[in-house]
C-alpha cells in the first residue's frame, strides 16, 4: 500500500482564478534568544529588528535563528515552553497563527558547572559546552518560526530523520567534529528541522516549506562535514518538492512523502550557500531548483558582515515558489547605505542629522564613519537583511 498516495488524497488543493495577494518576509534575526526577548529594557538589536518588521508588514513571516524557549533554558528563571514566536507577535502588536518547533541545534549541549546553559556563542569554554553534532551552545538555539495571517491547516515537522536514511551509502568515517571526534553514524540529516505547513485563505490551500540549513562552511575544520551536510539538506528539499534528487528518488523515506506533482508551495529560509557559488555542491542544488521553479528575485546578497567600508557580502536567504504564483514586487530590504569615512583618529565632527557614528577595525585600529540611520538600524537588527515578496496566485 502506498501510504504517500493515501496521505496526499486527504489534502485537496484548490486553486481559484481570483487573484489573491499577500506579503511574504524571510528574516534571520541573529541569535535571538529567550533572554533578549524578555529583557525589561529591549536591546537595541531587538528594537531595530521589530522596527524593520513593522515597516515590512508581513502576512507570512519566516524567522530563523530564534531560540525555542524551554523550561530551565538557559536557567531556572525561564519557565515557558514554545512561546517565543508568540512573544514576537505581541511585540509587533499583531495577531498571527504560529508554527514553531524546537530545532535539533544544541539539544546535546552541556551545562556550565553552575547548572545553567551559556548563551554566549563566543564563550571561552565553547568547546566543552557546544553540541558537536548539531551545533548550538544551548538546547533548541537556532529554531525557525512561521507567523501567518492565514489559518494553519496542518503541520509536518521532520527533525529526527537519520542522514543515512536519505543517503543510504553515507560514509562519515573520514569526518571529524571540532574536537576531533568521529560523528555518530545515526546522526540526523537536519541540524535544525524541516517543516511543511499548509495554509488556507478562502478556497486557497498551499504548502509553506520552512528550512534553515547548516552553513556550507566548515569553520576552518579540515575534516568538517558542513559542506556535504548542507548539500544533502538541500537535496532533501529538492526531493521533497520534485520527488527526485541526485541521491534519492524513492517514493517514500521513513514514512515521509514528497509533495504531489502540481502542488502549490512557497519554500523559504536561510539556505546558507550562495546560488552563484561554483564550489559548494549545495549551490548546484539551488540552481537546479531555480531551473524547475522560480525564485522571488534575481541573485542578490542578503548577508553583510561588519561596518567596514567593504564588507563581505553573500546571498544566503531565499524565497522559492511553484508556478501557481507570481511575484508582483519583491527584493532585499537594503536601506540607504550612504556613509562618510572619518579616518582612524578621534572624531570631533558633529554627527549629521539622519546619520549615526559607527566604528570598525582596520589593521587593529579603531576607525570611524557616519552611516545613514536606516542602514545602521538594519545592521544592528541582524547580519542578514530581510527579503520580501508580494505574491499572488496567477489568474
Amino acid at each position: 500500500m502506498n501510504t504517500c498516495k493515501i496521505i496526499a488524497s486527504l489534502v485537496v488543493l484548490q486553486i481559484s482564478l481570483t487573484a489573491f495577494g499577500f506579503r511574504v518576509v524571510q528574516y534571520n534575526i541573529k541569535e535571538l534568544d529567550s533572554v533578549k526577548l524578555r529583557e525589561a529594557t529591549p536591546s537595541e538589536q531587538l528594537v531595530a529588528a521589530l522596527n524593520i518588521l513593522k515597516q515590512l508588514k508581513p502576512e507570512l513571516l519566516s524567522l530563523n535563528e530564534m531560540a525555542y524557549d524551554s523550561p530551565g533554558v538557559p536557567n531556572e528563571t525561564f519557565a515557558t515552553n514554545g512561546e517565543n514566536a508568540a512573544v514576537i507577535a505581541k511585540l509587533l502588536n499583531e495577531t498571527f497563527n504560529v508554527s514553531f518547533n524546537p530545532a535539533n541545534t544544541g539539544k546535546n549541549a552541556n551545562r556550565q558547572p553552575d547548572g545553567t546553559f551559556s548563551t554566549n556563542p563566543n564563550d571561552a569554554n565553547w568547546m566543552k559546552l557546544v553540541d558537536h553534532v548539531n551545533f548550538g551552545i544551548f538546547p533548541f538555539e537556532y529554531s525557525t518560526a512561521a507567523l501567518s495571517k492565514f489559518p494553519i491547516l496542518s503541520e509536518k515537522v521532520i527533525a529526527d530523520l537519520r542522514w543515512d536514511a536519505f543517503v543510504p551509502n553515507l560514509n562519515l568515517e573520514n569526518y571529524r567534529d571540532a574536537a576531533g571526534n568521529k560523528f555518530p553514524t545515526d546522526m540526523e540529516l537536519f541540524d535544525k528541522n524541516f517543516t511543511d505547513i499548509i495554509l488556507k485563505s478562502g478556497k486557497y490551500k498551499f504548502h509553506v516549506i520552512l528550512l534553515h540549513t547548516v552553513p556550507a562552511f566548515n569553520f576552518y575544520n579540515e575534516r568538517g562535514l558542513n559542506i556535504v551536510r548542507n548539500a544533502d539538506q538541500l537535496r532533501f528539499l529538492e526531493w521533497y518538492l520534485t520527488g527526485n534528487s541526485e541521491k534519492q528518488d524513492a517514493a517514500e523515506i521513513s514514512g515521509i512523502c514528497p509533495l504531489e506533482k502540481g502542488t502549490p508551495f512557497i519554500a523559504l529560509g536561510d539556505w546558507n550557500t550562495d546560488i552563484l557559488d561554483t564550489n559548494n555542491p549545495g549551490s548546484e542544488v539551488l540552481r537546479r531548483l531555480g531551473d524547475t521553479f522560480t525564485y522571488w528575485h534575481a541573485p542578490t546578497p542578503t548577508y553583510e558582515g561588519g561596518f567596514g567600508p567593504k564588507p563581505f557580502t553573500v546571498q544566503f536567504d531565499y524565497i522559492l515558489h511553484s508556478d501557481h504564483f507570481e511575484v508582483k514586487n519583491g527584493g532585499v530590504y537594503f536601506p540607504d547605505s550612504r556613509r562618510k569615512e572619518l579616518g582612524c583618529n578621534p572624531v570631533t565632527e558633529p554627527t549629521p542629522e539622519g546619520f549615526v557614528k559607527i566604528s570598525y577595525k582596520k589593521d587593529d585600529e579603531d576607525c570611524f564613519a557616519f552611516v545613514s540611520a536606516p542602514y545602521y538600524e538594519a545592521k544592528v537588527g541582524s547580519d542578514h537583511f530581510p527579503i520580501w515578496a508580494d505574491i499572488e496566485f496567477k489568474k
